[in-house]
């Protein structure tokens, strides 16, 4: 069964629904005038009934043969022993959900169809039960409680402090992009601030005089070796984001302020994925699974799971963050502090032209004087 012919059976059932409903109307019309009240009430309360119990049972036959067709399309391969696990708890826990879902659903139709209006039936009514209270807030606690537990040791171990070996890759989110950044030779990142740094053109709010920062590398895509603890040190510069590796079955917010973790080590690349999915083009990725924004699909990623060997020669290709982002920084620096040097220290040449000019400036009145003083003169004469 495709996707496609969901939807038509779904069609198909909206207009047998539509097709009813005019019938009922049309039946009540010549009707009427032959039936009490309550004997028009009864068969509309018969057919709908037995209508909304027909379209939920062809409902739930649909919808599971579609889970059947779509299966494969749920989730992804799993590429790190982590993602298994919560593969494995993910079919557990479906299990009592799909059964509860399914006898609560049952009863849904056919009690509306079983207790549907009779004429003279009354209905029995109670305006509270202590102990129906108790049952359906105790069982769904303790089923949460439960399913917490068993899941705690794995949610620590994807987000506790990482091994001294581990290779740290910081990961910035911003509308609508993401920064990926690696510690250089000596394996610490530069300082950063935004408040104090940041600016258009140093959005990560690098500190310039940081030479830790200097030889950091930053890339267009995440490439990490295979059997490796790889932890992400997230971040974000606007809005709340969410790193999201489906592969890994690993997400985490990244929130602005807020510094977050996530661990991962892969046990297969990408070479080998191909090879079991069948797919030659097929990449791992990184999204962003939080509507962060009008440009939110814009922010998927490439991640690429290579040997210890390949990716050192991919690192050795990448530029420093001294190359992409520091010399522009510290030249801004010093021109800036250039300009506040003029502004602040008087230049003598200019006192000096300043002082020619004012002597100027007088002789020029001496000229003006003496000129009237003839003038004058010439006029008595």
């Amino acid at each position: 069964m495709t996707l496609l012919n969901l939807f038509i059976g779904i069609a198909l059932l909206l207009l047998i629904i539509i097709v009813l409903n005019q019938l009922t109307k049309l039946s009540d019309t010549l009707s009427g005038f032959s039936r009490n009240q309550e004997g028009v009430e009864e068969y509309r309360a018969n057919l709908y009934s037995t209508l909304f119990l027909v379209v939920g049972v062809v409902g739930i036959v649909l919808l599971v043969l579609s889970y059947f067709d779509a299966a494969d399309r749920f989730l992804p391969v799993a590429a790190s022993e982590l993602g298994r696990d919560w593969t494995k708890f993910f079919r557990i826990y479906s299990v009592p959900i799909v059964v509860v879902f399914f006898i609560t659903h049952f009863l849904l139709f056919f009690f509306a169809w079983k207790y549907r209006y009779k004429p003279g039936r009354k209905v029995f009514y109670f305006p509270e039960s202590d102990k129906l209270e108790i049952i359906w807030t105790t069982v769904p606690l303790v089923t949460v409680v439960v399913l917490g537990v068993v899941v705690l040791g794995k949610w620590i171990k994807a987000t506790s402090a990482p091994s001294e070996d581990a290779l740290h890759i910081k990961v910035t989110g911003m509308q609508f992009k993401w920064f990926i950044g690696y510690p250089g030779a000596d394996n610490e990142f530069g300082s950063r601030d935004i408040i104090q740094y940041g600016s258009i053109q140093n959005l990560l709010g690098l500190d310039p005089k940081d030479e830790k920062g200097y030889d950091d590398l930053y890339a267009e895509e995440i490439v990490i070796p295979v059997n490796k603890e790889i932890a992400f040190d997230l971040n974000a510069l606007d809005v709340i984001h969410d790193f999201y590796l489906p592969h890994f079955r690993v997400k985490m917010d990244a929130i602005p302020g807020v510094p977050t973790r996530l661990k991962i080590t892969p046990d297969r690349t990408t070479a080998e994925m191909r090879e079991i999915t069948g797919n030659p083009e097929f990449n791992y990725e990184l999204a962003c699974a939080e509507l962060c924004g009008t440009g939110h699909w814009n922010m998927k990623k490439v991640v690429r799971v290579v040997s210890e060997n390949e990716y050192k020669d991919w690192l050795s290709e990448q530029m420093t963050a001294k190359e992409l982002y520091y010399d522009n920084l510290l030249a801004k620096l010093a021109d800036n502090e250039t300009d506040s040097t003029l502004n602040i220290t008087p230049n003598p040449i200019n006192n000096v032209h300043s002082d020619d000019a004012q002597v100027g400036t007088e002789n020029d009145n001496e000229h003006s004087e003496d000129a009237a003083t003839h003038e004058e003169e010439t006029t008595s004469h």
